[in-house]
């Protein structure tokens, strides 16, 4: 026997829309990467985008934003 459609996407009546999630600060890394992978990307067009991450990755190891660099 087949059973009935079923509309799981509609909403009830009663409820709330979600609540906005609020904006996390970027952390050292994260901008790193983020100004970091453009210049990789200017600098060395043919790169793949997994190499350009791996790339940018090995240079926030020497990065003096780092952290971890900063003893």
């Amino acid at each position: 026997m087949p059973r009935p459609e079923r509309n799981i996407t509609k909403k009830l009546s009663n409820e709330k829309p979600a609540p906005a999630k609020k904006e996390r600060k970027l952390t050292p890394y994260n901008l790193f990467f983020k100004t970091e992978l453009q210049k990789v990307k200017l600098a060395n067009p043919t790169l793949t985008h997994r190499e350009a991450f791996t790339t940018v990755a090995l240079n926030w190891k020497r990065a003096p934003e780092n952290p971890a660099n900063k003893k």
